[in-house]
């Protein structure tokens, strides 16, 4: 092979693994892209060793404490750090011998595990769903698992008078186990802090209201599925009689 053919090769070779490097390359930056058709989902992944599982306790509280993203109670945090510190105190008691140590150390866990799942994780997802853009920084801040889950498709809904002091809401059905939440308020501007109207199994509520008559209103509803709510959808105002 002349020279000239090698050269030619390897070009050939150079322009073939450039591609290959930049299909890489946007395949990661897509992947690491928010993907509005997806929802990030807080879970709580705690490590089988003792010790490591303690370990991640006290950094989840830590974490916890304070955070700029998920607000939680002086009550809250100061629980969890009463188990935390059981745990310590029974796992010595386990290495000198006591009696009954090592049940009150894995209730101690067991008491924790149930504090983050029920406490904890709720405000946490709460956080990430109210801020979906930023969801997946908010849930790890907390030093919480993340898993992406498919987003409920939005559905339209409507909203009529129905009798004075009373609004008619309806939404389109949706099939498996589906739950509806609808909000009200006459500000706007308070978004994302408006009242929580109710959550009905139905895709149709009556709902009654204190607004003066002629005051405009506004409302909006979400599904909620086995994966989660969907996004809130547009919302809808009316003037109420």
């Amino acid at each position: 092979m002349s020279k000239k053919s090698k050269i030619k090769k390897r070009l050939a070779r150079f322009k073939k693994d450039a591609k290959i490097k930049h299909a890489i390359g946007r395949y990661f930056i897509l992947m690491s892209m928010p993907n509005p058709n997806q929802r990030a989902v807080a879970y709580l992944s705690l490590p089988r060793p003792l010790g490591a599982r303690k370990d991640k306790l006290i950094a989840i509280k830590a974490n916890c404490t304070g955070n700029a993203n998920v607000t939680f109670t002086v009550g809250q945090l100061a629980a969890l750090g009463a188990l935390i510190t059981l745990i310590s105190d029974s796992e010595t008691d386990v290495q000198n011998g006591v009696p009954g140590a090592k049940a009150a150390r894995d209730k101690a866990f067991d008491d924790a595990k149930v504090m983050l799942l029920n406490t904890f994780m709720p405000a946490i997802q709460l956080a990430a769903d109210n801020n979906r853009p930023d969801s997946v920084t908010i849930i790890e801040s907390t030093l919480f698992k993340v898993r992406m889950k498919p987003n409920p498709p939005k559905h339209k809904f409507t909203v009529e008078n129905y009798l004075h002091g009373k609004v008619y809401l309806t939404a389109q059905g949706a099939k498996g186990r589906t739950a509806h939440e609808w909000m009200i308020t006459n500000n706007p501007a308070q978004w994302p802090a408006w009242p929580n109207i109710q959550c009905t199994i139905q895709a149709n509520t009556i709902v009654p209201h204190t607004y003066a008559a002629g005051t405009r209103v506004y409302f909006k509803h979400r599904l909620v599925t086995k994966d989660g709510p969907a996004e809130w959808e547009n919302a809808i105002d009316i003037l109420v009689i």
